[in-house]
């Protein structure tokens, strides 16, 4: 299997991998919400996490630091093309360096998937700044956890290729 990549370009940080299932399972899987990353903010663990799929539904998750403290991260989709493409805004974030636009797509590979992330941000300065606060391995750490949960998935409902 290849490991997730990442390439910094500028304002954009793309990650991608390729997953060794079918796009419409890839699919199914990322937004079934039984797989939520147990750390999707540094230093965070994840409490809850929602998506209203849909053109101006919302992606909301909560998660809670060592002393208890709650926080909320709201983005919303901006556009949709289902099994294919989804594209995020930023609507709150506790640090004005993760007001960004995110766009995830899934590409055919012949029965292989192609995951790709483009996290565009305002700047380069908070680009490099959001990879020094720990976000770039924290996302590669997540792409290899949400390949496992794929993988695990394929097998337990004997999904084939």
């Amino acid at each position: 299997m290849e490991k997730p990549e990442m390439k910094k370009e500028g304002k954009d940080v793309t990650f991608s991998m390729l997953l060794d299932a079918p796009r419409d399972f890839v699919w199914d899987m990322m937004y079934s919400m039984e797989f939520i990353p147990a750390e999707y903010v540094p230093g965070l663990k994840t409490k809850s996490f929602e998506i209203d799929l849909r053109v101006g539904g919302k992606m909301k998750s909560v998660t809670v630091d060592q002393e208890g403290n709650e926080y909320t991260e709201i983005s919303r989709i901006t556009e949709l093309e289902p099994k294919d493409r989804v594209k995020w805004k930023s609507e709150t974030s506790m640090t004005p360096e993760l007001n960004v636009e995110t766009e995830e797509m899934f590409e055919d590979r012949m029965g292989k998937t192609k995951y790709t992330v483009i996290v565009h941000f305002d700047s380069e300065e908070n680009a490099s700044k959001v990879g020094d606060m720990g976000w770039d391995d924290l996302f590669m750490n997540s792409l290899e956890e949400f390949r496992n949960f794929v993988m695990r998935k394929m097998e337990e409902e004997k999904v084939t290729k």
